[in-house]
């Protein structure tokens, strides 16, 4: 059954101007490109959350708002000392308590640019899980914003299809099982269906309107 998406209690924002997504894009770039998973994550999250959300008919503007929430969603990355996001070693306890910071960092970077507050919240909780047992707030199941929960599938997708210092990325099958086994606890049962249902094949770095178009084909063909 098609997982539903809850309507969001505002009007939608306008368009955000070029200029706002070309200065967020430099900055996720200069995040990307400390090394954590490699050149190109916060666009290829963005990439993958737009075909996520296309499946399940989401519209404009809320396609461009998630994509560029994608590009803000680890730029608090920034204030990471290198030696924790380059360890080429699973992280110590004290560590963990810097880096799960990232998203309250992130979410205040994101409030700070004018015309993206509606963002903010959706970038603060896109660690938050399922069952409650994520961060920064633990809130659980619908308490979760859907932009968020959404995020979440498509950063960790990315991310375990990623080489890592101290692993081998994972294969799209391993990854998407994965998913399977975390729904319900890490992830939102009804979007891990979906997205289990129609797994996008991420085969290049595609432009978010690349994105679109490929998953529009996809349902014009189902």
């Amino acid at each position: 059954m098609p997982h539903k998406i809850p309507p969001t209690g505002q009007a939608p924002s306008p368009d955000i101007p070029r200029r706002t997504i070309d200065y967020v894009r430099a900055l996720s770039a200069c995040v990307d490109a400390k090394g954590d998973y490699f050149p190109g994550h916060s666009d290829a999250v963005g990439y993958l959350v737009t075909l996520y959300a296309t499946e399940l008919d989401v519209q404009e503007p809320l396609l461009s708002e998630l994509h560029v929430a994608a590009m803000l969603h680890d730029t608090g990355k920034i204030r990471v000392a290198d030696s924790i996001l380059l360890a080429p070693r699973s992280l110590t306890d004290d560590e963990w308590k810097i880096m799960r910071q990232h998203s309250v960092w992130s979410s205040e970077i994101t409030a700070s640019i004018g015309g993206l507050e509606h963002l903010v919240s959706w970038v603060r909780h896109h660690h938050e899980h399922w069952d409650g047992s994520g961060y920064p707030d633990g809130l659980k199941g619908e308490e979760i914003p859907w932009q968020s929960r959404l995020l979440l599938i498509a950063d960790a997708f990315h991310v375990m299809t990623a080489h890592r210092p101290y692993r081998r990325a994972m294969t799209r099958v391993e990854a998407l099982t994965v998913l399977h086994n975390c729904s319900g606890k890490q992830f939102d049962p009804g979007f891990i269906d979906n997205a289990l249902a129609r797994p996008p094949v991420v085969t290049q770095r595609e432009s978010m309107s690349d994105a679109v178009q490929v998953s529009s084909r996809r349902r014009r063909l189902a």
